[in-house]
């Protein structure tokens, strides 16, 4: 039996019909006005940078100049074993900051660099706008993404990480890219869509590999078209080949490159045991996970001493990381979005792109938090807020459009309402949910961790070559000079040894930080000598980082 396409064209390639209007460039310079207001506040008031920050900055300027490693090019760079992180974010650091340098050439290079991560970060989430009220758009209204755009902009979690020195802003412009075009594709087929859609798939991987799962969202819809005979078999096999080809352009120079699909320990262990989360989620494994003595900030961490079942901590820690991530209201909105749209699943099948993509990445995040990543003897099983964000974006639409039909519906049913008309019941909605995390919103990231900072501008005065630094918190090793290109081998044998302390940790388990011991070990010490403290205005018993001072020499 031949099949035949449902379908409105009966060509491969169609024009989309033209869709801008007037009104969606107010809805549009809306959403840029605050996007960068909010990041221009917090990359302003930031002054320590993520420390995951600095791996990606020491990449950055590694391809800028090969030949500081010993590399002759950047594909030797790229090859290096010690850097597990893919380009894209740091092919962004490193053209942020030729423009950074140029402005401020008089400032110290790892000032510079690590702006420049902040900024790349920040001017990809503002960016981030135009992809997100378009998906929004499509899929329902304008104003429905417009609510959505604006709600996830706003949330604290999503402006502080897309805000700092990590790859979440790209991540998330190129992820929201993929899925826009690979709903257009979908909605509209074509070579051209399906073409870009896999560039777009491939520059969210060159980013983070996950980006993949948007490409596989893509792929299991448009086979499923051809499994209901929606799409002729042909004309799906093309599409998926456009797909295929958009995706290798990009993505495929790097795996060649490298030799394989990524060099991140998280995604290989997922690659090479694909079954193990099934086969042990409802277990507790004995001995898996250290006991932590500190809950960490904007993470949950498992302890094996009272969490019970790891499978289920895994459970209970993804749905509360969403929770928060999403602020709570992003995350009822987005239920709510979701149970008012599920009638058009059927009629609108692009709407399974978005759908899908979450449904890969829960499992992916929970196997991430279930392997967990080995530290010494230990392995670390967490959860962070930050890797639910891709979830709570995908929720992020669904909640602009539940916001979009519930003011409809308020304001057809309420002659108060009615009368002041929907605009303006969906604005008090929007700047509700913009009050309601106001102050974790300007609240200045890392601000109790300058003293590091501060700590690694003094070693850099007194610190020679021979000295050792033990530095488990990377700040102070980095802003002295030791490692901007690479991390420096251990001295074991030097006679002096510094080692930087903090008394409060409270971003990791204290007992988890790798040589944090190393450092208490140098600290306690009956040789050794505080000779930096800060904050330096206070007593020494009351200072947050010590750098101590051991002299083997002494007697």
């Amino acid at each position: 039996m031949m099949t035949t396409e449902v379908h409105t064209s009966e060509h491969l390639d169609v024009a989309a019909p033209r869709t801008t209007a007037g009104g969606d460039r107010v809805w549009l310079c809306v959403l840029v006005v605050v996007a960068v207001a909010i990041h221009t506040w917090l990359v302003a008031r930031t002054q320590v940078t993520a420390r995951d920050g600095i791996e990606f900055a020491r990449i950055a300027l590694r391809l800028q100049n090969p030949s500081v490693v010993n590399k002759s090019s950047v594909q030797e760079v790229l090859k290096d074993p010690d850097v597990k992180q893919p380009p894209g974010f740091p092919a962004a650091v490193l053209a942020t900051y030729t423009i950074v340098h140029t402005l401020s050439p008089g400032d110290v290079l790892q000032d510079q660099i690590m702006l420049s991560t902040r900024v790349a970060s920040a001017v990809a989430a503002v960016l981030l706008v135009f992809p997100s009220y378009w998906l929004g758009r499509t899929l329902f209204s304008p104003f429905a993404g417009f609510a959505g755009a604006f709600m996830f902009q706003v949330l604290p979690v999503t402006a502080h990480v897309t805000s700092d020195g990590l790859t979440e802003g790209l991540y998330l412009l190129c992820l929201a890219t993929a899925l826009l075009l690979g709903i257009l594709a979908v909605k509209c087929p074509g070579v051209v869509r399906f073409l870009g859609c896999g560039a777009a798939c491939g520059a969210a991987y060159l980013v983070r590999p996950e980006g993949a799962v948007a490409f596989a969202a893509v792929v299991v819809v448009v086979a499923a078209h051809a499994v209901v005979r929606r799409w002729a078999a042909g004309a799906t096999v093309g599409r998926l080949a456009a797909l295929a080809a958009g995706c290798a352009l990009v993505a495929g120079p790097y795996m060649y490159t490298i030799g394989g699909v990524s060099k991140k320990p998280a995604a290989e262990n997922l690659l090479q045991s694909p079954l193990k989360l099934i086969e042990r989620v409802f277990g507790s494994p004995a001995g898996s996970g250290a006991a932590v003595t500190s809950p960490a900030l904007f993470a949950a961490w498992y302890d094996s001493t009272k969490d019970g079942s790891l499978g289920m901590w895994v459970g209970k820690a993804l749905v509360m990381e969403t929770l928060k991530t999403s602020h709570y209201y992003g995350f009822v909105l987005g239920s709510i979005g979701f149970l008012l749209a599920a009638t058009r699943f059927r009629a609108e099948p692009w709407l399974w792109v978005p759908v899908v993509f979450m449904a890969f990445m829960l499992p992916i995040l929970a196997a991430l938090a279930y392997y967990g990543q080995k530290v010494g003897v230990h392995t670390n099983h967490y959860l962070s807020e930050r890797h639910t964000l891709p979830i709570v974006y995908v929720g992020s639409i669904f909640a602009g459009f539940a916001a979009s039909e519930l003011t409809r519906r308020l304001t057809d049913a309420v002659g108060v309402l009615r009368r002041i008309g929907q605009p303006a019941t969906g604005a008090v909605l929007l700047i509700a949910c913009f009050g309601a995390g106001l102050f974790p919103l300007l609240k200045t990231p890392h601000k109790k961790r300058y003293g590091h900072i501060e700590a690694g501008r003094y070693l850099s005065t007194v610190i020679s070559p021979d000295d050792a630094l033990i530095d488990p918190f990377e700040w102070a090793q980095f802003y002295a000079g030791r490692s901007v290109y690479t991390v420096p081998p251990d001295k074991g044998d030097a006679a002096v040894v510094y080692a930087v302390v903090e008394t409060e940790p409270d971003d990791a388990p204290k007992s988890e930080l790798p040589r944090r011991q190393d450092a208490l070990n140098v600290a306690s010490d009956g040789r050794s000598e505080v000779v930096y403290f800060w904050p330096e205005d206070t007593p020494r018993d009351k200072a947050r980082v010590l750098v101590f001072k051991l002299d083997r020499n002494k007697k």
